[in-house]
């Protein structure tokens, strides 16, 4: 997939996008990734911040879907003894644009909804109702909404190794989260007929103008 811009604390550029295969979602090879870089170590990227992205995503014009997410871990409580599991707060905007649907249920509209993996809904017992029942993830209690396919991924990147992927997935609001985090991954889906060279142009102008409010 293609790798795109992001900030560094006070010099921006851009990371050469390298295609390797498209994203495993419809129109997949039109997703790219945005990470952080310094002109000083541009084979390294990084997070961004929760200020940024909302930059990104206001300021932008080459995309018609942008969503990000955090990785997260949770002692799930269902029955029994607690359970450890990987996971992931996302926007939404993003996991609702993917094209991928719950194979039960649906992604959440709410801030109380969690999606959990086919993987994660074996070890519960596959229970084919489990559809609005609840679930405790540390000490928040959620309504599960949906259970996605198995070869469902999100995040689908290098973000995470194959040990490390996320079997939940919660509601991320950005006005609810801790502005000075920096630790947020987004995917952006370019517009049809916009190449990466644009969409990379496109974000590197943001960024410019984010390093020169922001020094």
């Amino acid at each position: 997939f293609a790798i795109g811009i992001g900030s560094a604390t006070a010099i921006f550029t851009v990371i050469n996008g390298v295609m390797l295969r498209p994203l495993p979602y419809p129109d997949g090879d039109r997703f790219v990734a945005l990470y952080s870089a310094e002109t000083t170590e541009t084979g390294r990227y990084g997070s961004l911040s929760v200020p940024d992205l909302i930059d990104y995503e206001k300021a932008t014009t080459s995309f018609d879907v942008f969503g990000w997410f955090r990785l997260a871990n949770f002692n799930l409580t269902v029955s029994g003894d607690p359970q450890y599991v990987n996971g992931a707060a996302v926007t939404p905007s993003l996991v609702q644009n993917l094209g991928v649907n719950p194979i039960l249920g649906q992604w959440f509209s709410s801030q109380d909804g969690a999606v959990i993996s086919y993987a994660l809904w074996r070890r519960l017992g596959a229970d084919p109702n489990i559809v609005g029942t609840s679930l405790r993830l540390d000490d928040r209690q959620f309504t599960v909404t949906g259970v996605m396919p198995s070869a469902f991924r999100l995040p689908a990147t290098v973000v995470v190794d194959e040990g490390s992927r996320p079997d939940v997935w919660i509601y991320l609001d950005p006005r609810a989260e801790d502005r000075g985090f920096n630790a947020y991954f987004a995917y952006a889906r370019r517009k049809p007929g916009v190449s990466l060279a644009q969409a990379q142009t496109d974000a590197k102008r943001v960024a410019a103008d984010i390093a020169r409010r922001d020094p």
